[in-house]
């Protein structure tokens, strides 16, 4: 695909990657606790990528990091490292505080889940400095992400600080962080998994619902509404 890109449009374009680099186990929903534990799994644990395989719940990054390389040598000249499975274990791709209405209770807390996105990104930014790197995983830090993804670019851990959940609740953060130092905390995500939810919810005639902040924008309450009632469906 990439040398299809490249053959087809040379360099008039900046070839880019979000690469999952950590797929962790799948997990199910206990109805005794509400919580998400892990499927029972045997070591050694082999089928996972960037997973370790005697602890399967720990990082291997051994071939994401090789993988990278081979993408750099390629001809891609950026790359954002995500991980996880927003179907299977969704507590490691975005940290929640609150999980979607279909989801279970994260069985680990969020800073944990914060932790393990800026040790992935780190291990691959240090691997190749000279490549730009892009991080995930900071909306749950609410108003303070900008703290942590400064800290993360001053210690050559990330490049780029990107931001999901928390620009769609908070398109103009950037904006007030330039004018007055800070986010206003009546703006910031509150990570209670609305927006996902929407995502989730496929039964419209359009097979998608449109998909925003339901906390922060009214556009979207009575969107969220109609969601309900299809999942109940």
């Amino acid at each position: 695909i990439i040398g299809k890109i490249r053959a087809k449009l040379g360099d008039r374009i900046v070839l880019a990657s979000r690469l999952n680099v950590y797929d962790g186990i799948p997990y199910y929903y206990d109805a005794d606790t509400a919580e998400g534990h892990p499927f029972e799994y045997s070591v050694p644990y082999l089928w996972g990528f960037g997973v370790h395989e005697q602890n399967p719940l720990e990082m291997d990054l051994a071939e994401p990091v090789k993988l990278v390389g081979l993408l750099r040598e390629w001809g891609v000249q950026m790359v954002n490292v995500s991980m996880g499975s927003p179907y299977f274990n969704p507590h490691v791709g975005r940290p929640f505080e609150r999980p979607p209405i279909d989801g279970y209770e994260t069985p680990e807390h969020p800073l944990y889940g914060v932790a393990r996105h800026f040790e992935a990104t780190a291990t691959i930014q240090r691997a190749y400095p000279e490549l730009p790197i892009i991080g995930t995983g900071y909306s749950w830090l609410q108003r303070f992400l900008v703290n942590a993804a400064a800290a993360n670019i001053a210690q050559g851990r990330v490049t780029i600080a990107a931001v999901g959940r928390g620009a769609l609740a908070y398109p103009d953060y950037a904006r007030d962080v330039l004018e007055t130092g800070a986010m206003d905390p009546k703006k910031v995500c509150v990570a209670v998994s609305y927006c996902t939810a929407l995502m989730r919810a496929k039964g419209n005639e359009q097979g998608q619902y449109p998909t925003g902040c339901v906390p922060r924008d009214d556009v979207y309450v009575p969107i969220y509404r109609e969601t309900l009632q299809s999942l109940k469906k």
